[in-house]
């Protein structure tokens, strides 16, 4: 038992004795490991050491191991196309998987679409958008459809969009034509012709839009009723002789047609002629009341033309148009009719019918208001007659004759011709003097008009496999044997209206 106690006493005094002397030089360490951490991408590492557990003395200094970096993958991204999006490419380290670029939407493709067949609708005419699909994904991406024309925007008189700007239809030199000049300029007394013309200009003028100018009662004229002088015009005082005042005054009736009011018979004496016009329009108030009128209808005609481009568009929107809303005046008796209105612009507006003289006013005045160059032509056609001698987009001059369309039952038949359509049509001679005065005549075209950029009456054309002829302005016929679901039809870049 003393044995036992006596060890255990020696163990605890040498533990003591160690322990109070670890500090010394002399000091048997007890080593303990310091372990090893491993370095990662982003931070250092320590590689392995070893301390005294007893005094802390580093016995092996652990060393700074340097953090590896980051091993970078990337992945395989996926480019988009039109029917899906594609995404670009992500960034990750192998090692520890953290993502260094994250992976972005890209936006989808534009269909692969050809748009080159598509009409845009204008301010005037409609639109059209064919059934299309991708030629890559084959998605739709268009359904065929007729688009309505957007109408005007006006801002101060014009349009925003097509610069189309409203006329003022009161101002008459839209209306003249130069046929009475380009004569004046050739003839041997044209300058004192001129001056005459120049002088009944103004004064005629003035009284077509002043109210307060009124016609007083003159002669009974057995064709027309009572006549009123507008005014009297001395061609003494120019040194003209009687035939260079009349040839003077026929050109001014020629290239004012908007003067529906002048009478067509002329007053003369050895000094002067008298201008006349009827009762009807011979109190200035009234006379504003049918300008009204009359410029409300020219306007109707104008807008109807707005957005053609092109001299035989135009002139075909104005022919139809005369024809649809007119007819051919005839009295009791079945004879053409004598009424002054008959024989001027006005009887489209307040009768909806004239004779020939009507008929190639209007249409002489509705061209010369687009600025086609044309003429107004005097001559026999089986009768007294007039008629029209419009220049083409070709350059070449062709004959209209809206009376004889009117009573054919082919309209056309006497629609942009050449001589040979109307050989029964003679010219009266040009450069003989008097009230049936014609200036020189240009030269015809000796060939049918044609022109690749515009569709001529009765002209054919074939879309999806099915045949249309244009039978009108901007209407086509179906030519085929087909079953059509549709009332329009676009081709060329223009929609037509479908006549079934």
């Amino acid at each position: 038992m003393k044995t036992r106690y006596f060890f255990s006493f020696l163990f605890i005094l040498v533990l003591i004795t160690a322990l109070s002397a670890c500090t010394d030089v002399s000091c048997n360490h007890i080593k303990v490991t310091d372990p090893k951490i491993a370095p990662t991408c982003t931070e250092d590492g320590l590689s392995e050491g070893k301390h005294c557990s007893l005094c802390s003395e580093i016995l092996v200094p652990q060393k700074i191991l340097t953090k590896l970096g980051h091993d970078e993958v990337t992945d395989i991204g996926r480019a988009p196309t039109c029917s899906s999006e594609g995404y670009t490419a992500r960034k990750y380290c192998a090692l520890c998987g953290e993502v260094l670029r994250p992976s972005g939407t890209v936006d989808k493709l534009e269909h692969t679409v050809d748009y080159s067949n598509d009409i845009a609708p204008t301010c005037t005419r409609w639109g059209f958008a064919e059934h299309k699909k991708c030629s890559v994904c084959h998605e739709t991406v268009q359904d065929r459809e007729f688009i309505k024309p957007t109408g005007h925007s006006y801002v101060y008189g014009k349009c925003s969009v097509c610069n189309f700007k409203i006329k003022d239809y009161s101002n008459l030199y839209l209306y003249v034509a130069d046929e009475g000049y380009r004569f004046f300029d050739t003839y041997k007394n044209g300058d004192a012709m001129r001056k005459f013309y120049e002088e009944m200009e103004d004064v005629l003028g003035d009284f077509h839009s002043n109210p307060d100018k009124n016609a007083t009662y003159y002669y009974n004229e057995e064709d027309l009723g009572g006549l009123y002088t507008v005014a009297k015009f001395n061609y003494k005082k120019y040194g003209l002789t009687l035939k260079e005042a009349e040839t003077a005054f026929a050109l001014l009736r020629k290239d004012y047609p908007i003067f529906y009011w002048i009478s067509y018979y002329i007053h003369w004496d050895d000094s002067s002629i008298r201008v006349t016009t009827v009762k009807e329009y011979a109190n200035g108030e009234d006379r504003v009341k049918f300008n009204e009128l009359v410029y409300d209808g020219i306007e109707e005609y104008i807008m109807l033309a707005v957005g053609e481009t092109d001299a035989y568009n135009i002139a075909l929107v104005f022919y139809d148009e005369i024809l649809k809303n007119t007819s051919y005046a005839e009295n009791a008796k079945g004879d053409a009719e004598d009424a002054l209105w008959a024989h001027s612009i006005i009887g489209a507006f307040t009768h909806g019918k004239f004779v020939c003289e009507g008929y190639a006013k209007l249409f002489q005045l509705l061209l010369n208001a687009s600025c086609i160059e044309n003429m107004y032509v005097l001559g026999d056609a089986d009768g007294d007659h007039c008629w029209n001698l419009v220049r083409m987009d070709d350059g070449n001059w062709y004959w209209f004759d809206l009376t004889w369309g009117d009573s054919n039952k082919d309209p056309y038949k006497y629609f942009c011709v050449t001589d040979k359509a109307v050989k029964n049509h003679i010219p009266q001679s040009p450069g003989k003097l008097g009230f049936y005065f014609n200036a020189d005549i240009p030269k015809r075209a000796d060939f049918a008009f044609e022109d690749d950029a515009v569709l001529e009456i009765n002209e054919s054309f074939v879309v999806d496999g099915v045949q249309y002829s244009l039978v009108g302005a901007g209407k086509v016929k179906c030519v085929s044997k087909s079953k059509l679901t549709e009332d329009r039809v676009a081709y060329n870049g223009r929609v037509y209206e479908i006549v079934k």
